[in-house]
């Protein structure tokens, strides 16, 4: 083979001549974009993102489409290279319209991923769904019960009916978490040696020290109050968080850290110059805004009038503290609304709450409005306080003025005036103010910089101070704020501050690129929805005002299982579900893609939903064609196609009929290929993601060409099924590989074992099953069977052949015609060999119908010049291609010569049908190499552990059953296999298997069995390769299928 020498980027490489300039990149390491390029698929350059310059060349040259030559000199990331892809990708979006993130994770200042957790607990995975949060919040009981839900305002299920009740399962998450005693905790990397200072233990201290711990630093938390929590703790009532649910939450975060210091005040105990004489190599600063904003009005340091966070803090202390009749509580903000409320539970009779713009104005929750007015509290309403009366010093009332609202001021709120002549007094014994609170920043000295309004001032994207190694985030840095938003500005300055310590250049937390169909909910067309059922959300059970009003018990008592499942249900799944992995929403990233150039396309298409596997969003489609040609090129069905010209082009499928009706085998290849999110598939889940999946290397067992899988799953729960390019199927799988393991989900999925009593069968438990089944089979030892399914592993298959043994024998589910075929004596020829063969000849067995990916690599071996002999019927897809066709083998006397002359020739055959003509002849093709493929995935197996697999041996299992030979059977197999003429005769039955489906309701025993993404062990495949089956997920009755025979052996022993 001659080697060219060339040069990628000062980098030497030798390629052989011929080789394709982007793959050669690769395979060395060196990474060029393309959105387009799939090795499966000859170049064709549409996306223009693989351009590189070449030494010599008239301009820059697509990749894809450029051969390798001695002495090549290429630069692939140049300025120009960037400039012409960044104008690339702005042209493809152009064109584009989607969601890359749902708007309500777009609209949450801690940035959850709020559909996935969504979906996780619409699937069960509540665990899961608490582990995602936790990637971006650390308390999500606690936030959860008092957020003042950013995202719901945005959520799109409003265009139907009502918002998503996001916030409440956030702390349905996150309470369940904790009810069982083992709360998910990360594990920290291992201790890097730095030690950082948190000052402040509230929520932004608390979540700064959870995800630097976590990176393996050392904290140390310095808290000037007594407990920690910050405003969760001293600043809202117990009756909206229970301090002992934030405890527990508080708990986890400060058993990952080294030391946390009560009652020490920044500037009294110490100061930020001690702390850095103390060795911590980073400080965070996160001391709240505690300082009470005062309203300067005359009379306003009478006695009893206060402020609302000294109130509630006097009454997290105390909840005994006395009240006068008439309170009077100044603001409309969630504080104010707390102290309204606290007074009522303190027994207060006339609790007025004034505020100086009208109702809908006001920044609290309407939530919380609407029951502090349950509760009794009265609202004087577009009323400004001007000063306060009282008699010896202390406070009797507010001088009030009446207000109307002008034209809107900086925040958007219509500015209150005063109205002449109306000034009136509202009596009050003691008056709370609430109208905001500012930072204490008098510790800081004039170490750290403030901005104008003196709050702690930092860089917004790393939230670092001027001073080096010193970061702020929180209340102190933001002014007054939300609990979720100090939560978010201190995940953004712990990713800094690991920056800074690891010595990388600190630029804070990345920004991956977005394109939304609306920035608000208002903007968004409702049509791309189609048509929605509409659905009541699910309302949080709550006390009512009377029960509730006289203690400081939590009154909203959280959503049951049911409720949060129906309640996750109703989402709309606004994200892309290819967010994580679509290859333009990285490449606009990684090349700042400017949207304000040319903009993003409009909606255009209806999204459809029309096959049973797979979505497609026309709307997202680039114009690649990749899906249209492996279709094609690959798979040879053409059931896509490009419709129209120019900008009204579209992939559409055949005579635009629904793709379901088209010739479509549900491969799911042209998911495999497409680099956005314009088509993907239907996971067998209750609720899509997206997920972040982890892929587990394993091999399907479907038929016995093993091919090389991935098995995505997040949890215990299976999202998809892919394959890497790099395998013996070259990426590609059949419908059985990419979407059979949707049937683990089926509505008869066996979760239970089951005993027949009175006639019919009954759920039992694992210990009573496994004792009947035992008993079931002693009373037939000697004259039973065992049947065992060829999806089984080695490990099952040699459990069953013992098994089998002692009961009486073991045989195949699946019968083949003749077993002989597999055992090729040394004649065996790998997938490879097909491709790099002279000669194929195919036996009687129709490739592109039941083994899809061999059909493939004979499709490769014929563009390459190979020929093709057919012998019988079928392969009607070749039968144009072949060179030489026989009708029968007895008509085949010429492929001896044939073969002879070949030099090279590879057989295919089915180990299913060949039949005893057949199997001669192609035992008389010396020098052949053979490959015998069977629908039986672990045929080999079975014959290597002595199952009796021949059609003949079933057929006599089957007349023994009829004659009382054979009395008894245990059944290990999918339950499709399951064949009802083994039911005869009163047989008595032991039945392993994944679904209830033909299990008859006469057999003895049901144990649910592990289908093969559920079991780990090896099979042997066509080639004679022994492949690995990896356990993916947990079968849902908890035992697999090795651990059932095991226990079931020792059951009968």
């Amino acid at each position: 083979m001659t080697m060219f020498k060339i040069n990628i980027d000062g980098k030497e490489i030798e390629a052989p001549k011929g080789s394709n300039l982007l793959e050669v990149a690769r395979q060395n390491g060196i990474d060029i974009p393309t959105l387009c390029h799939d090795p499966r698929l000859e170049p064709f350059g549409s996306c223009r993102l693989c351009l590189v310059e070449v030494d010599g060349a008239r301009g820059p040259v697509q990749s894809c489409g450029t051969t390798v030559f001695d002495g090549m000199v290429v630069k692939t990331n140049t300025e120009k290279t960037q400039a012409l892809r960044r104008t690339a990708l702005e042209l493809l979006l152009a064109e584009h319209n989607g969601d890359c993130l749902a708007p309500c994770q777009m609209t949450c200042p801690a940035h959850i991923d709020i559909q996935g957790f969504v979906a996780l607990i619409a699937n069960d995975q509540v665990k899961e769904a608490n582990k995602l949060i936790k990637e971006t919040l650390p308390l999500p009981g606690s936030v959860g019960r008092v957020c003042p839900r950013f995202c719901e305002k945005e959520c799109r299920r409003q265009l139907v009916d009502e918002p998503i009740q996001i916030c409440w399962l956030k702390r349905y998450a996150g309470d369940n978490d904790l009810v069982d005693g083992e709360p998910f905790v990360p594990q920290p990397k291992p201790d890097t040696g730095k030690k950082i200072a948190v000052i402040g233990g509230g929520p932004a201290g608390l979540s700064a020290a959870y995800y630097l711990a976590l990176e393996g630093h050392q904290i140390t938390i310095f808290e000037a109050r007594g407990g920690l929590g910050g405003f969760t703790r001293y600043g809202i009532p117990e009756y909206r968080l229970p301090k002992a649910e934030l405890d527990k939450e508080i708990k986890l975060i400060t058993d990952l850290c080294k030391d946390v210091q009560l009652n020490k005040t920044l500037g009294q105990d110490f100061t930020i110059d001690s702390l850095k004489e103390q060795g911590f190599d980073a400080i965070f600063i996160g001391i709240g805004a505690w300082s009470n904003t005062k309203l300067k009005v005359e009379g306003e340091d009478m006695e009893g009038v206060t402020s609302g966070i000294e109130f509630l803090e006097k009454v997290t202390d105390d909840k005994n503290i006395a009240v006068p009749a008439r309170v009077a509580v100044i603001g409309g903000g969630n504080t104010a609304m707390d102290a309204c409320r606290t007074a009522v539970r303190l027994g207060s009779k006339e609790v007025s709450c004034i505020y100086r713009r009208s109702r809908s104005e006001m920044p609290a929750n309407p939530h919380e409005v609407h029951q502090a007015e349950e509760e009794g509290v009265k609202f004087e309403l577009l009323t400004a306080p001007v000063g306060f009366v009282g008699e010896n010093g202390k406070a009797t009332g507010i001088k009030c003025v009446k207000m109307v609202l002008g034209e809107p001021d900086a925040s958007g709120r219509r500015r209150p005036v005063p109205v002449e002549g109306s000034d009136f007094v509202v009596a009050a014994d003691m008056v709370i103010l609430a109208v905001g609170q500012s930072p204490d920043v008098s510790g800081l000295g004039d170490k750290v910089g403030l901005n104008r309004w003196k709050c702690v001032d930092v860089n917004p994207k790393t939230m670092q101070t001027h001073v080096p190694g010193v970061f702020s985030a929180g209340d102190c840095q933001t002014g007054a704020a939300t609990v979720v938003e100090a939560i978010g500005g201190a995940r953004k300055a712990a990713v800094a501050i690991n920056q800074y310590l690891n010595g990388e250049p600190v630029i804070g937390l990345a920004e991956p690129f977005n394109v939304a169909r609306g920035k608000s909910v208002k903007e968004v067309d409702p049509a791309y929805l189609g048509e929605r059922e509409k659905l009541a959300k699910a309302e949080i059970p709550t006390l009512s005002a009377e029960k509730r009003k006289s203690n400081f018990l939590e009154y909203e008592l959280g959503f049951s299982a049911e409720a949060a499942k129906n309640e996750a249900m109703r989402c709309l799944s606004c994200s892309c579900l290819d967010v994580n992995t679509c290859k333009l929403r990285k490449y606009s990233t990684d090349f700042k893609a400017d949207l304000n150039k040319l903009g993003t396309g409009e909606y255009q298409h209806p999204i459809l939903t029309d096959h049973p596997f797979i979505t497609r969003d026309p709307n997202k489609c680039i114009l690649c064609a990749n899906c249209v040609r492996i279709c094609n090129e690959v798979m040879d069905v053409t059931a896509l196609g490009l419709v129209n010209r120019g900008s009204e082009t579209v992939v559409l499928p055949t005579l635009m009929k629904p793709l379901a009706e088209t010739k479509c085998e549900s491969c799911g290849q042209c998911i495999s290929t497409c680099p956005t999110g314009a088509l993907l598939n239907k996971p067998g889940l209750s609720k899509p993601g997206p997920f972040i999946t982890e892929a587990v290397a394993s091999a399907c067992v479907n038929c016995s060409i093993g091919c090389e899988i991935n098995v995505n799953v997040i949890g215990n729960q299976v999202v998809e099924i892919t394959s890497p390019i790099n395998s013996i199927n070259d990426g590609n799988l059949c419908k059985k590989g990419t979407f059979a393991y949707s049937d683990i989900y089926s509505a008869d999925r066996l979760t239970s074992p089951k005993v027949a009593k009175n006639g019919a069968l009954a759920d039992v438990g694992w210990d009573e099953a496994l004792k009947a089944a035992a008993q079931t089979l002693q009373e037939v030892k000697g004259s039973a069977a065992v049947l065992v399914s060829p999806k089984y592993t080695n490990e099952e298959i040699s459990l069953a052949a013992k098994l089998g043994s002692t009961l009486g024998g073991a045989f195949g589910t699946v019968p083949v015609a003749n077993g002989a075929i597999l055992k090729t004596n040394g004649k065996s020829a790998s997938y490879d060999d097909i491709v790099n063969s002279n000669l194929i000849v195919a036996v009687n067995v129709d490739l592109a119908a039941d083994f899809p990916i061999v059909a493939q690599k004979v499709r490769k071996a014929l563009g390459r010049g190979v020929k093709l002999a057919l012998v019988g019927t079928g392969n009607d897809k070749f039968a144009s291609l072949a060179s030489n066709k026989f009708a029968s083998a007895g008509d085949a006397k010429e492929l001896g010569s044939m073969v002879k002359d070949a030099g090279n020739a590879v057989v295919l055959v089915s180990a299913d049908s060949i039949s005893k003509a057949d199997l001669d002849l192609v035992n008389g093709l010396a020098g052949a190499k053979v490959i015998a493929l069977s629908a039986a995935g672990n045929i080999k197996g079975q014959l290597d552990a002595g199952i009796k697999v021949e059609a003949g041996d079933y057929d006599k299992l089957l007349a023994d059953i009829n004659s009382g030979a054979v009395k008894g059977l245990l059944i290990l197999g999918d339950t499709s296999e399951i064949d009802a003429r083994l039911f005869k005769n009163g047989v008595k039955t032991v039945v392993v298997a994944t679904a209830a489906g033909n299990v008859p309701a006469q057999a003895s025993v049901v144990l649910p069995g592990a289908t093969f993404i559920e079991s780990l062990g090896s099979f042997v495949n066509s080639e004679g390769r022994v492949r690995k089956a990896v356990q993916a997920i947990m079968p849902p009755s908890g035992k697999d299928n090795q651990q059932i025979l095991k226990e079931l052996a020792a059951s009968l022993s």
